[in-house]
């Protein structure tokens, strides 16, 4: 007795790999079936340095693992189960059982094996639902509202590259003249730098060589992509429209750049909020600014006076549209947006002041321009 419960453990185990080769294929199945791709899709980072992939060209070859590893797993529950069915003919014939007992004892081990394999079901279940709902949730992100404020038929391709939103990537190659030059002038710095911390020249030698290597992959970088110059030709073709991002929802407004620089002006003219200039104070702030630096000469070096020193050009603005109010078709709703960069202070605050506020333990805080203002 004690050796046939022996080979019935023996079946069993034989069938835990059956259900779980059958439960892959099943998986695999689904993510076929439903278009999601399971991370062992994920091409190496090893081959993707190496390779000038476009997104379709990713998405091409991790739909091939994912079929090559279907037929694997196919042909894998296959032998299996034909092992499992092939050892309880040869374990009934040992043992003398008859077909009936033979169809008991099958549903026996599946019952049992089901059992024991619950857990392991639900944690693949999980991770099909899982892929599933990250990518419906990664689509929804990923699809932006456009809606036209203005008279003119927008065309179907120009509406649809909208749609990816403002941080997709659209295609085009980088400009290797002016990427060029900034690497030289990023080598330049960098080595003096080093030579600065005493670094030796070997190994300064071998971080540039490594660096320009990492370059050339980088100048290979181009996708077959034309959105961004569709879109280019368009607005250039059309200079009469501005496409404006909302505020706080995933929303693009196409509007007339009259409507646009009106309502930006509208709110820049609030007294309460905003001050106007009587004249351009950048030449004058630029001087001071310049001044305050050469303070602090016997103090630092050369370098905190390249690294901090000051752009001439004054702080920028645009504006997002309050899509959520409910009259925005009608009274173009803005807020405005200040861009600090490079602008007078910006170097100075990016490389000094943050570096500073990052160390000191703050308590006070403001939730709100209103609370600031009191």
């Amino acid at each position: 007795m004690d050796t046939r419960r022996k080979h019935e453990k023996r079946l069993e185990n034989l069938w835990v790999k059956a259900h779980r080769a059958i439960r892959s294929t099943s998986f695999l199945t689904n993510c076929t079936e439903l278009k999601v791709l399971p991370a062992h899709t994920w091409v190496p980072t090893s081959v993707l340095k190496y390779v000038n992939w476009s997104k379709a060209r990713l998405l091409q070859e991790r739909y091939r693992l994912l079929n090559e590893s279907y037929r694997r797993k196919t042909k894998e529950k296959e032998e299996k189960e034909i092992n499992f069915y092939s050892q309880v003919s040869i374990f009934c014939s040992n043992f003398e059982i008859s077909d009936s007992e033979k169809t008991e004892l099958i549903s026996k081990i599946k019952r049992n094996v089901k059992l024991s394999e619950k857990s392991r079901d639900l944690i693949l279940d999980k991770k099909l639902s899982k892929l599933t709902s990250s990518q419906i949730s990664a689509q929804h992100q990923a699809q932006f509202q456009v809606t036209n404020l203005t008279t003119m038929t927008i065309p179907e391709n120009i509406t649809s590259i909208l749609k990816k939103g403002p941080n997709a990537t659209v295609g085009g190659g980088p400009n290797n003249i002016s990427l060029m030059a900034s690497f030289d002038s990023m080598l330049k710095h960098l080595t003096k730098y080093l030579r600065k911390q005493r670094v030796p020249p070997l190994k300064i030698f071998h971080l540039k060589g490594k660096l320009i290597s990492a370059h050339q992959h980088l100048s290979k970088c181009i996708s077959n992509d034309k959105s961004r110059k569709i879109l280019k030709t368009y607005l250039d073709n059309n200079p009469s429209l501005v496409i404006v991002l909302s505020d706080k929802e995933q929303k693009l407004v196409i509007m007339e750049r009259t409507q646009y620089f009106c309502a930006l002006k509208k709110e820049f003219e609030d007294d309460s909020k905003f001050e106007k200039l009587a004249e351009n104070p950048l030449p004058s702030d630029d001087k001071k600014f310049r001044q305050m630096l050469h303070l602090v000469d016997a103090y630092t070096d050369t370098e905190f006076t390249t690294k901090n020193k000051p752009h001439f050009q004054i702080k920028s603005s645009y504006g997002q549209i309050k899509t959520h109010k409910p009259d925005f078709c009608e009274t173009f709703p803005m807020r405005p947006i200040i861009n600090g960069q490079r602008s007078i202070l910006s170097n100075l605050s990016k490389n000094f002041l943050m570096e500073i506020f990052k160390k000191l333990r703050i308590n006070n805080t403001i939730n709100s321009s209103k609370e600031f203002w009191g």
